[in-house]
């Protein structure tokens, strides 16, 4: 079975980003990054354009339970739906 990396197609809104065409390298929906950090998100959110330093998941199913990750800090969202931020996205899975 290959491994499963995500990449980001863009904004899910349409919206032009610098996220697109990047990789998943790190993300964590639970902690804020640095001071400095970048990009600036309320949860840590590394990209990489390497699809070599991409995070590695087992399998697609891996991938995309990352993707729907919810924020432990702030769980719903003010519309009253699951707070999870790389949803922000529209990503596909890709293999590692």
């Amino acid at each position: 079975m290959a491994m499963k990396v995500i990449k980001i197609i863009g904004l899910a809104d349409g919206q032009a980003s610098s996220f697109e065409g990047m990789y998943v390298g790190n993300f964590d929906p639970s902690h804020s990054p640095p001071l400095g950090h970048w990009p600036q998100t309320s949860c840590i959110l590394d990209v990489t354009p390497r699809k070599d330093e991409a995070k590695a998941y087992n399998d697609a199913a891996a991938a995309w339970e990352d993707w729907r990750r919810i924020d432990e800090r702030l769980p719903t969202r003010p519309d009253g739906k699951p707070n999870r931020p790389l949803t922000a996205f529209t990503v596909e899975i890709e293999d590692a």
